[in-house]
């Protein structure tokens, strides 16, 4: 499990330009090479070296997911067993009080 994710290498100006349209446009575009309609969008189709930054950049975004995933998931673990762990000892504190031991004494020598 990754904790940390690399950031890709990509220019500024393409990243916000990534992050406006979002994961599916972008997808959407390379997968099926539609011509987008928005002019900013046309390097995308046009020119492979950001065809690559793009690329990169759904990757590093699937890969935050992934971690973000993980956490959630292992979050949720440790509550279950907080909570797992909250019933067990209080189901001892009731037993312990429902059933009193008896008491032994010690009769001196």
């Amino acid at each position: 499990m990754r904790i940390k994710v690399r950031k890709a290498d990509i220019p500024p100006a393409e990243r916000d330009l990534f992050e406006r349209y979002g994961e599916r446009v972008i997808s959407g575009i390379l997968a099926g090479g539609f011509t987008p309609a928005a002019t900013e969008l046309l390097p995308l189709y046009q020119q492979d070296h950001v065809k690559g930054h793009a690329r990169d950049w759904l990757t590093e975004r699937d890969r935050l997911r992934e971690c973000r995933e993980n956490l959630v998931l292992w979050l949720e673990v440790g509550v279950l067993v907080f909570v797992i762990v909250g019933v067990a000892i209080d189901a001892g504190l009731w037993y312990g009080e429902s059933h009193p031991r008896a008491v032994q004494t010690s009769k001196p020598h």
